[in-house]
């Protein structure tokens, strides 16, 4: 292209396809442009180019190995000038992404190699991510014996998994990209976890599950903090140091299921079943904030001498060890109902089962490292159906504790003050409908001489099969905020939204949707 100020463009561009092996594309393109400056009342040369290439690589090709390539970069102004179709002109993002997966044949081991990149014709930030590393052992029993002999015993169970992953990034404007400082300044990191866990069966109808998890964190950057005297503020330094950090945590669970089921001999009602599975599970996490594991340090944050502690991960790529002791059970019990009705159109059992009630569920949990508020607040969720076509949910907290009448939360039971066990926090309930047309059981394939009846009959035949769906939903929130008055304060939010949509023809669809909020009386279409 060549247009008539003096500037020029060349782009070349092809598509390859091997088959059974890969395809893809690429496409270059070469600007060079004459600027018009007002205050200078002159040219001003710049150069611009734009780069795509799209790599897939056919699933038959190599089944263990995987490669796939998208690549897009250029210069910030290119979509500006050249952009064309529309989409491209607006588009101010670059995004590319390489990837390589290889599973290695008969072992548990695989691990993908990959290079993103993103810049912004905006903002000309840059965003490298280049190598990325990923490493994983599927779940493997290093005790299990090759020839099954007897009963398993309990420590062939013991199942481990290992995952790594690694990358070093690099965040700039683009015109430092490759600077010595950019590259210096560049960030690294890796994360190992490991989970062991050996599941095993109590009283033969518990199932009991102890678990270990490990962490490690790499970083090749330290932050120190040291408070400045003379600037009277804590001063934050990034030393190029290799810093390693662990933690680690127990837990073990237990649950089972419950079944109840009355029967009936008379009637279309058969039976009721009830299916109750109770959770309990306890977790132990260290203090990782404790000088002894290395994670963090105490610093000095003011003139007095005050101290403060902080991570020596603020800035890493994989955020280190947590704070903070953590010693609790936590317990969950699920429920569901359902009604066996006698049924004609089964031939086969003669009965028709109807869920009448999908879940009830009740959640809650205790702290015993915490100094004050052990017990968690309790969640009960419910979830129904109707009619296949209306669906009903509801969810609610309640707090165990006692609020004065400041409206603080007070460490003192709600039994001991109100002799109530609980008090309403906040409570939602939710109704969605879904309807839409039955599917026609006619043929849409016209014959020659039907197709050209309804070009010259004019108005006298009207199509009545028109695809349509509606949706309905309403939802109502539920607040309790205890006042300064020492009186409970409740709040609401009530919305319905409508949806509805209809195919006139199959290249033509028409839809529309509004809703109205009953507290603020405002519409919305």
């Amino acid at each position: 292209n060549i247009y008539s100020k003096g500037s020029w463009l060349i782009n070349a561009s092809s598509r390859f396809v091997s088959k059974y092996r890969f395809s893809g594309g690429f496409s270059v393109r070469y600007a060079d442009t004459r600027v018009f400056i007002p205050e200078t009342n002159s040219y001003a040369p710049s150069q611009q180019f734009n780069v795509r290439l799209n790599y897939v690589q056919d699933a038959k090709a190599r089944p263990n190995s995987q490669l796939n390539a998208s690549v897009a970069f250029g210069t910030s102004g290119f979509n500006q000038l050249f952009g064309n179709p529309l989409n491209t002109y607006v588009d101010n993002l670059y995004q590319s992404s390489i990837s390589y997966h290889q599973t290695l044949p008969n072992t548990p081991f695989n691990f993908t190699i990959s290079a993103s990149h993103q810049q912004s014709t905006l903002t000309h930030l840059v965003s490298l991510q280049l190598p990325v590393f990923n490493f994983s052992m599927n779940q493997i029993y290093p005790f299990k014996r090759k020839q099954q002999i007897g009963q398993q015993r309990w420590y062939e169970k013991i199942g481990i998994t290992y995952t790594m992953d690694a990358k070093n990034q690099v965040s700039t404007y683009d015109t430092l990209l490759f600077t010595q400082k950019t590259l210096t300044n560049a960030l690294a990191g890796a994360h190992h976890y490991i989970p062991l866990s050996v599941p095993f069966q109590l009283f033969r109808f518990v199932t009991v599950t102890p678990s270990f998890t490990y962490n490690e964190t790499w970083a090749v950057q330290r932050y120190n903090r040291t408070w400045d005297p003379e600037l009277n503020q804590v001063v934050l330094d990034t030393v190029q140091k290799f810093l390693a950090a662990r933690d680690y945590a127990l837990s073990a669970g237990a649950s089972t299921r419950l079944y109840g089921i009355i029967q009936f001999k008379r009637g279309k009602i058969k039976a009721f079943r009830h299916v109750l599975n109770p959770n309990v599970s306890w977790n132990y996490r260290p203090d990782f904030s404790d000088p002894k594991y290395h994670a963090y340090q105490d610093v000095q944050v003011d003139s007095t001498g005050r101290t403060q502690r902080f991570s020596m991960f603020p800035g890493a790529l994989y955020s280190g060890p947590p704070s903070g002791e953590f010693n609790g059970m936590t317990f969950s019990l699920n429920n569901n109902l359902e009604m066996k009705l006698a049924s004609r159109k089964d031939t086969v059992s003669g009965t028709k089962k109807i869920k009448l009630l999908d879940a009830l569920n009740l959640s809650g949990g205790y702290n015993f490292a915490a100094d004050s508020f052990r017990l968690s607040s309790f969640a009960l969720t419910a979830r129904t159906s109707l009619f296949d076509h209306i669906g009903l949910n509801y969810a609610s907290t309640f707090d165990p504790y006692y609020t004065d009448t400041t409206g603080r939360r007070r460490n003192i039971y709600l039994w001991e003050q109100e002799r109530k066990l609980v008090r309403l926090t906040n409570a939602s309930l939710g109704l969605d409908a879904h309807f839409q047309s039955p599917k026609s059981k006619r043929s849409t394939t016209l014959s020659q001489q039907q197709s050209d009846y309804l070009i010259y009959s004019g108005n006298q035949y009207a199509d009545f099969n028109v695809p349509w769906t509606f949706s309905a939903g309403y939802n109502l929130f539920i607040r309790k905020v205890n006042t300064s008055a020492g009186l409970d304060s409740t709040t609401f939010t009530q919305t319905l939204s409508l949806n509805l949509s209809f195919s006139l023809t199959p290249n033509w669809r028409v839809s529309g949707s509004t809703s109205y909020d009953f507290v603020n009386h405002e519409r919305n279409f």
